[in-house]
């Protein structure tokens, strides 16, 4: 019995390799100020490319209108909110 808790233990202390989320570059923590003037622009992957880019964000998360999303905090990701029209409604580090 004590071998089976020890290796169901073990188990749980392996780590698992970190999945990214729609798209993950070499980025670090968000910074919003950079990217406020694209507030209005039609989505695109060129602009998300962008986004990450002056955002120094590591990934980017796209959410169309009426999607409901996780309240988890990461400093690394950009979220960006879509309105009706497919544009950037609104930008928000975390």
């Amino acid at each position: 019995m004590a071998l089976l808790l020890t290796i169901s233990l073990a188990a749980c202390a392996t780590a698992r390799p970190a999945i990214p989320v729609r798209g993950e570059t070499a980025g670090g923590a968000c910074v919003i100020g950079a990217v406020d003037s694209y507030i209005g622009s039609p989505a695109s992957a060129a602009l998300g490319a962008e986004l990450l880019a002056k955002s120094n964000a590591a990934v980017l998360r796209w959410v169309p209108v009426g999607t409901m999303i996780t309240q988890d905090f990461r400093a690394d990701r950009l979220t960006v909110r879509l309105g009706p029209d497919n544009r950037v409604m609104e930008l928000r580090c975390g």
